[in-house]
């Protein structure tokens, strides 16, 4: 014979359940999700891209923020993971540490090990302002990234000779962004990819002959809710808050903006239904 709960059996049985599931949630969140890196892999055609740079491998990460909660032996397999993708070029979309910089030397050594042929380019991220930008800029280009603060390179790549433009706009909340200089004396032709750490100048970036915005900066949100949706995204990432987007123009082709969840946290150490990332985009050129 089944024996009924009591009421007062019942409300406790659901307090420890409820109390078991936080407990669950709250170790998953901090200790699970936080370093379950995920390798999202993206394909996007491009009518702009030359043919002979059909397949170009661009890894992208972003908000790393060394210091909150995560060091250095928590990236190497980040490092690890981004050279066995073998990519042609790396892209860092800012924020590398949270507040402060420390364990300088070390860090550079770290990144130096990253590997791409076509270079490893990166912009500033407004937490790289509150750790002192210089100071980041330093530990980057001793790492062997270049660090575009309002300009841009061009980097000839393909069988064929052709032209890529990378670009970098400083920081749009505490930095002094200014697209007009960033893009000043561009190839207007040539393939472009805007490196911005708020995905929210992509509105901007429609006036400008640009063909790809990578971005970070929202973390996803960091902890989404099902149904709901992040918790919380931060000003200028609430717009463009994680993944692919396509907007379109009226005469030029779509603007493909793509927003990295980023590797590390800030304000709380935790990650729910929300894993860190490192993206591989592919280029397909639809000429």
């Amino acid at each position: 014979m089944k024996r009924k709960l009591s009421r007062r059996q019942f409300i406790k049985w659901g307090f420890g359940a409820t109390a078991a599931a936080a407990i669950a949630g709250g170790s998953y969140a901090i200790w699970g999700e936080r370093f379950n890196y995920e390798t999202k892999k993206v394909e996007l055609p491009c009518k702009r891209l030359p043919s002979s740079l059909d397949g170009l491998r661009v890894a992208h990460i972003s908000d790393t923020h060394l210091g909150f909660f995560y060091n250095l032996d928590q990236l190497k397999p980040v490092v690890e993971k981004l050279n066995a993708l073998e990519p042609d070029l790396i892209c860092f979309t800012g924020d590398l540490f949270d507040h402060i910089v420390e364990n300088a030397k070390e860090c550079s050594a770290l990144l130096r090990t990253l590997q791409a042929p076509l270079g490893k380019w990166a912009c500033l991220g407004n937490h790289d302002y509150e750790a002192k930008v210089r100071a980041v800029k330093s530990v980057l280009t001793e790492g062997g990234f270049r660090v575009l603060q309002n300009e841009h390179e061009r980097i000839r790549a393909g069988a064929g000779g052709d032209f890529l433009t990378i670009a970098g706009l400083d920081d749009s909340l505490v930095g002094r962004p200014n697209m007009k200089a960033t893009l000043h004396n561009m190839d207007s032709q040539a393939f472009t990819i805007l490196l911005s750490h708020e995905s929210g100048v992509a509105d901007q970036a429609l006036e400008y002959p640009i063909d790809l915005v990578l971005s970070g900066h929202s973390h996803g949100g960091q902890v989404r809710i099902p149904l709901v949706g992040a918790v919380f995204v931060p000003q200028m990432g609430d717009t463009y808050i994680m993944g692919h987007y396509m907007l379109q123009r009226d005469q030029s082709p779509p603007l493909h903006v793509y927003v990295n969840r980023g590797i590390g946290t800030t304000h709380l150490p935790i990650r729910f239904l929300c894993r860190p990332e490192i993206t591989l985009i592919t280029l397909r050129s639809t000429l």
